[in-house]
């Protein structure tokens, strides 16, 4: 690195100097009898090798004095990472380049997600999501709870959940902490009576019932009218899925059993089993 002895000198680049940015000297107008000092008074040590770096959020401030005194000259403005410069005579020397390194001081940008979604998601009652996340500007990272760690992960299961959960990607960096939060719902969908024997053309009518995040969540609510119903056995039962949804009807010309189950929002119910008994003495009669 030169040193060279300046009547003046003015700054070239100078306010916000970004991470590995390079701050340049050079000769100002001779018609100035006089020499710019900087503080703090060195950038750099005897090998050239750079001994102060900012950190986030602090700085050095300009002056507000002029930095050439020639013509065109511009005052300094009160800007972090800059250089305050002063007049002070003549006769001294000066480095005519400097490096001043300084952190990123953005803030980390973590971004969490559940199923490959911001959510809020839903997930049936007692099984697992996979969380992935991502960060920038961040040297470390944890989820919580489950404590893993990293600063990207493509999946990381949750294992059974059987209560809405949140989980919190938190992130640090030079530019300090900050966090992104997903949340996982559990739900059930359960019909009732689990079981109901039937004689030929006999009715039961069936409940569905929806809880959108488990136990000690908001609630369960009644969605018969709006769940799908089927039968996986039609000749010996069969379920409304219109008009009275839920109405489940024994067959008059079959003896056995019928699955019955309803879908809502993405899940399947439990299994209703109807079991069509053989009545003494019935006999169809044909039309």
């Amino acid at each position: 690195m030169s040193r060279t002895k300046v009547a003046a000198i003015s700054i070239l680049a100078f306010g916000l100097i970004a991470a590995g940015g390079v701050l340049f000297f050079s000769n100002g107008h001779s018609s100035a009898a006089a020499i710019s000092q900087y503080s703090p008074s060195r950038w750099t040590d005897a090998t050239g090798a750079a001994i102060f770096t900012p950190a986030c959020g602090s700085g050095i401030p300009c002056s507000a004095t002029s930095v050439d005194w020639g013509p065109g000259a511009v005052p300094l403005s009160l800007t972090n990472y800059g250089i305050w410069v002063y007049i002070t005579g003549s006769g001294h020397t000066i480095d005519d380049t400097q490096t001043i390194t300084t952190p990123d001081c953005t803030l980390p940008t973590p971004d969490i997600k559940a199923n490959g979604a911001d959510g809020p998601i839903v997930i049936t009652y007692n099984t697992a999501a996979t969380l992935s996340w991502t960060s920038a500007h961040a040297t470390s990272c944890t989820v919580s709870p489950g404590g893993w760690t990293g600063t990207s992960n493509p999946g990381q299961s949750t294992g059974n959940i059987t209560a809405s959960q949140s989980y919190t990607l938190s992130c640090t960096g030079p530019g300090g902490t900050t966090g992104d939060t997903v949340v996982i719902n559990t739900a059930t969908l359960t019909i009732s009576p689990i079981s109901k024997s039937l004689n030929p053309t006999q009715t039961v009518q069936l409940t569905a019932t929806y809880d959108p995040d488990g136990p000690g969540g908001a609630g369960p609510s009644d969605v018969t009218a709006s769940a799908n119903w089927s039968s996986d056995n039609t000749a010996a039962a069969t379920v409304n899925n219109g008009a009275g949804k839920g109405l489940v009807t024994a067959v008059s010309s079959s003896v056995g059993a019928a699955n019955i189950t309803a879908a809502y929002n993405g899940l399947t119910s439990n299994v209703s089993l109807i079991t069509v008994l053989k009545v003494p003495g019935f006999q169809e009669v044909s039309p």
